[in-house]
């Protein structure tokens, strides 16, 4: 039979909802939970939820690279730089990395350079401040949930406006002017059995705004579909005046 040392368990109620854990001398175990019979130093049967306090790097006997796991860590660099020095601890030289700014648009950096197994630097042609998601093994953060991509300092956007009536103008897709002054709208115009494609190409400079409109032929008629580009505050907006209604207008926005 073990050794056992006195241990005392006291609680809150009858129910023992709030335990407090005692011993008196040396205890070594065995300790169960949900268990009468342990066979370890702590044995519990059931779901566990705990935390620990530091990097985890003394934690053993844990697979995390085993088909399906992985590691992922989230990185933030509060302070804008040209150069991110990351710590990762991670112990691959090789993990996916994917950088986000502070607005949580999706962006590709200068270039990244591997150091070693557990850290990594990200290199900005302008200082950039955000978040870095490293990956190794599992399934790795994705930008799936994002509606902007930036490169560097262009701009990759979805916008759409799903319902757009005949009472008034209304606005499809912006870009910012203080961080671009060109914009591609790339547009599908769709209403029944009428659709058309293409594309406004619009320059901002000192406050001015050109456009022009390109697209294909008609599918039925579009001819009640016209696009324009006007400035709002700090914004270029597409906007688009129809004649009937119910249109569905989607676009892709590339801004330099």
């Amino acid at each position: 039979m073990p050794n056992w040392k006195k241990l005392i368990v006291s609680g809150s109620d009858a129910n023992l909802n709030s335990l407090t854990v005692t011993t008196t001398g040396s205890f070594g175990g065995p300790v169960g939970i949900g268990t009468t019979a342990p066979n370890y130093t702590l044995e519990v049967v059931g779901t566990v939820s705990g935390s620990f306090i530091g990097d985890g790097s003394l934690l053993t006997g844990i697979e995390t690279n085993a088909a399906g796991y992985g590691q992922s860590i989230r990185l933030e660099q509060t302070t804008a730089a040209t150069t991110w020095s990351l710590a990762h601890n991670i112990g691959d030289q090789y993990p996916t990395i994917q950088v986000f700014d502070t607005n949580d648009n999706q962006i590709i950096p200068g270039r990244v350079e591997m150091v070693d197994e557990d850290n990594l630097k990200v290199y900005f042609d302008t200082a950039t401040a955000g978040t870095a998601a490293v990956n190794i093994g599992g399934i790795a953060v994705t930008s799936s949930y994002a509606e902007d991509f930036e490169i560097q300092n262009s701009l990759l956007s979805f916008q759409e406006n799903i319902d757009v009536d005949s009472t008034s103008t209304e606005t499809i897709a912006t870009v910012n002017t203080g961080s671009y002054s060109g914009a591609f709208f790339d547009y599908t115009c769709i209403s029944g059995s009428n659709a058309r494609a293409g594309t406004v190409m619009a320059i901002y400079n000192g406050g001015s705004v050109e456009y022009t409109d390109n697209s294909t032929s008609d599918i039925g008629s579009t001819s009640g579909v016209t696009f324009s580009v006007d400035t709002s505050g700090a914004n270029m907006r597409l906007q688009a005046t129809v004649t009937s209604d119910n249109w569905i207008i989607k676009t892709l926005v590339r801004a330099l």
